[in-house]
C-alpha cells in the first residue's frame, strides 16, 4: 500500500502492520512516524484518526485462507462473510456480526477480511470518506462484491474485479481482485498503457548463460502452474514460504543451478533496486511475496483518488 501510494496520495496519517520486519521496512522507505506495529483487530478507527480528517482507506487483508496455496477455509465461508459485511456496514459490532453468522470457529485470518468494513463504518461516523482501495486474491471476490454493494448504497462510485499484474508493466503473472470506490469521481477499471515485460526486461542476468531458465519453487505448483520458465516470459506468481523455497535458475540437461536472489525477486514484483528491505532472508522473502506490485498499486490509487 504505502509503496504504491508514494507520489499518488498524501503521506498516510497512520499505517498498521503486525509484522515487525515489514514495519521497519516501511519506516526505512517512508519515514519513521507513519506506522504502528499492532493487530488491526484492536484498533478503533476513530481513535486512530486522532481528530484528523481521514480522506481514504487502503486495505489489503491476508490472503492465506482464500488462496489455492492454502486450505481455502475462507472461501468456504463466503456466504457468511458477505452477510457479516452488511451487518458491519449497518453499525453492528464485530463480535455480533461474527457470532450472528456462525463465524466464531473460523481461522482468525479469514475474519480479517471484515476489518476494512469495520474501519469504514467507524470513520464514516466522523466524516464521509472520499475513497477506498482494497485488494485480495481472486477467490475472495464474492466478499469484495458485498463491499461493492454496500459502498454503492453509501454513495460511492465503485469498480470491482480481477486485474493482472502483467498489464501494469510487471514482469510476473499474478492476478488480484481489486475494489476501488470514490465519492469524488466516477471510477472504472484501473489500467495503464504500457508494454508487457518479461524477466529479461527487468533483471540483469548477464551472469547466466543464454539457455538458463527459471525453475519455480515448491509453492508455485498450487498457485499458477509449474515447470521451467523462459527468461523471455514473465515470471510465474511469486509465492514463497519461509524462504525463496527452491526458486532457482537452471540450465536444462546440466547440473548448473543458481538461486533466485532477493534483488531479482523484488524486481519481479516491481520494486526498485534500492528499496530498503529489513529482516533476514526468510522475512524479506515473505514481505516480497505478500506485496502488491507498486506499479499496480499506484494505478489503483490514481483511479480511487482521481
Amino acid at each position: 500500500g504505502p509503496t504504491g501510494a508514494a507520489g499518488v496520495v498524501a503521506e498516510p496519517i497512520l499505517s498498521l502492520e503486525i509484522d515487525p520486519d515489514a514495519a521497519q521496512t516501511h519506516r526505512q522507505a517512508h519515514g519513521m512516524a507513519s506506522i504502528v506495529e499492532t493487530d488491526v483487530r484492536y484498533v478503533h478507527a476513530q481513535r486512530m484518526a486522532a481528530g484528523q480528517y481521514v480522506e481514504g482507506l487502503i486495505a489489503s487483508p491476508p490472503c492465506q485462507t482464500f488462496s489455492r496455496a492454502g486450505a481455502m477455509s475462507g472461501h468456504k465461508a463466503i456466504k457468511q462473510l458477505r452477510a457479516a459485511v452488511r451487518m458491519l456496514a449497518q453499525g453492528a459490532p464485530m463480535r455480533v456480526a461474527v457470532q450472528s453468522h456462525l463465524l466464531g470457529g473460523e481461522d482468525e485470518r479469514t475474519l480479517l477480511i471484515l476489518e476494512p468494513m469495520r474501519f469504514i463504518a467507524e470513520l464514516e461516523a466522523l466524516a464521509p470518506l472520499e475513497w477506498v482501495a482494497m485488494e485480495e486474491v481472486p477467490l475472495a471476490e464474492p466478499v469484495f462484491q458485498a463491499y461493492q454493494d454496500v459502498l454503492r448504497e453509501m454513495g460511492f462510485s465503485v469498480w470491482c474485479g480481477p486485474l493482472e499484474t502483467e498489464d501494469f508493466g510487471v514482469a510476473q503473472r499474478r492476478q488480484r481482485v481489486v475494489l476501488v470506490a470514490s465519492r469524488v469521481a466516477v471510477v472504472g477499471r484501473p489500467h495503464v498503457d504500457t508494454p508487457k515485460r518479461c524477466m529479461d526486461d527487468v533483471l540483469d542476468l548477464g551472469y547466466l548463460s543464454a539457455d538458463a531458465v527459471l525453475k519455480p519453487g515448491s509453492w508455485t505448483g498450487t498457485v499458477r502452474g509449474r515447470g521451467l520458465v523462459r527468461r523471455t516470459s514473465p515470471a510465474p506468481t511469486l509465492a514463497f514460504g519461509r524462504d525463496y523455497g527452491g526458486w532457482e535458475w537452471v540450465v536444462p540437461d546440466t547440473s548448473f543451478t543458481s538461486p533466485l536472489t532477493q534483488k531479482e525477486a523484488a524486481a519481479l514484483q516491481g520494486f526498485p533496486d534500492i528499496y530498503p528491505w529489513f529482516g533476514r532472508r526468510p522475512s524479506v522473502a515473505r514481505q516480497i511475496s505478500n506485496a502488491i506490485p507498486p506499479p499496480m498499486a499506484a494505478q489503483i490509487l490514481r483511479v480511487a483518488t482521481s
